[in-house]
């Protein structure tokens, strides 16, 4: 898979591109080796591994933070509530219109919607934390889990990664031009 995506790199200078990024082929590989039956279905949940894994995506959040002075981080509080508070009510009023139409509730909808603020461990996060706090047993549990799991990680992937990626090749130039 990793072969595959850098098979697809783009020559020039400058940092690398490619028309099928590296870590989106593992991704897409690992689906259908699953799918047909080559790679074992829920192997880290087979290997209790899954709380280690969580940890070790988690690590990778506050690197970034590092550099931030306090009164930096104080400058960026207004704003950022700011913008969080009119994303989420675009989220929800845009959301539970397009859910309308695909026939799911408002508030499902709007939890789909909301995965483009959090990314990929914090939507599996979530959406396990609420199955378990709403379900009663281990077979509600996983009923929940196997129904608002899979909208949860794929709105987040397609979001993220995809509608990111087309609204940064939109807003770029008009940024990159002043």
């Amino acid at each position: 898979a990793n072969l595959a995506g850098l098979a697809t790199l783009l020559p020039g200078d400058g940092p690398p591109n490619y028309i099928l990024n590296p870590n989106i082929s593992c991704l897409l590989f690992g689906l259908v080796f699953a799918r047909i039956g080559f790679l074992e279905k829920g192997i880290i949940d087979k290997a209790q591994s899954g709380g280690l894994l969580m940890f070790g995506l988690m690590l990778i959040l506050p690197g970034s933070l590092a550099k931030v002075t306090p009164s930096g981080l104080l400058e960026m509080l207004p704003p950022t509530f700011g913008l969080l508070a009119l994303a989420s009510v675009s989220i929800a009023l845009v959301c539970s219109l397009i859910g309308r139409l695909l026939g799911y509730s408002a508030y499902m909808s709007t939890a789909i919607g909301v995965t483009c603020m959090l990314a990929y461990p914090a939507t599996q996060i979530i959406s396990n934390e609420c199955t378990d706090t709403m379900a009663a047993t281990d077979e509600e549990k996983a009923r929940a889990s196997r129904f608002v799991l899979p909208k949860m990680i794929v709105g987040g992937f397609v979001t993220v990664t995809i509608f990111s990626v087309l609204l940064a090749s939109i807003i770029g130039p008009f940024i990159l031009r002043h």
